[in-house]
């Protein structure tokens, strides 16, 4: 039996902002082609451009993937959780591991992520992955301060 995908992608919450009517169209086609073109995220580009609060992108991303929403300053990340992963990968994607329970590992992610960081994670943790919503300021804090 093939294993369901996980589609937690910025396309589908950008699909969502659209239909709900937070932002247009053809502006987040801009976002999604700056975004490709300096390899940013488009959350980032969302809250950082001021199109929607840090808290707004992540209650709308909790209602659209059906996942719960806890921000890193709520849950303190433990170390555990980071072992075996790069600091480098973490960052790119602004993931941040939050707990490891024996074959489970909780990551929040910044409002969605990409299915290949998805896949890369699974196959690098060896573990099953267990996603949250966290914000996208909180988790670059938290992965900047933890790997300055």
């Amino acid at each position: 039996m093939a294993k369901p995908r996980i589609n937690f992608s910025e396309s589908k919450l950008a699909r969502s902002l659209v239909e709900r009517g937070v932002i247009l169209g053809d502006v987040l086609e801009g976002l999604f082609q700056n975004c490709a073109e300096t390899d940013g995220l488009l959350t980032e580009a969302l809250v950082k451009g001021g199109f929607l609060t840090d808290w707004e992108l992540s209650n709308i991303a909790s209602e659209v993937f059906n996942l719960p929403f806890l921000p890193v300053d709520v849950h303190s990340p433990s170390d555990e959780a980071l072992e075996g992963l790069s600091p480098e990968f973490l960052k790119r994607w602004c993931i941040v591991p939050l707990t490891k329970n024996q074959d489970l590992l909780t990551i929040a992610i910044p409002g969605s992520i990409s299915p290949q960081a998805y896949e890369e994670l699974a196959a690098t943790c060896g573990s099953s992955i267990a996603v949250v919503i966290g914000t996208v300021l909180s988790n670059r804090l938290w992965l900047d301060t933890k790997f300055s």
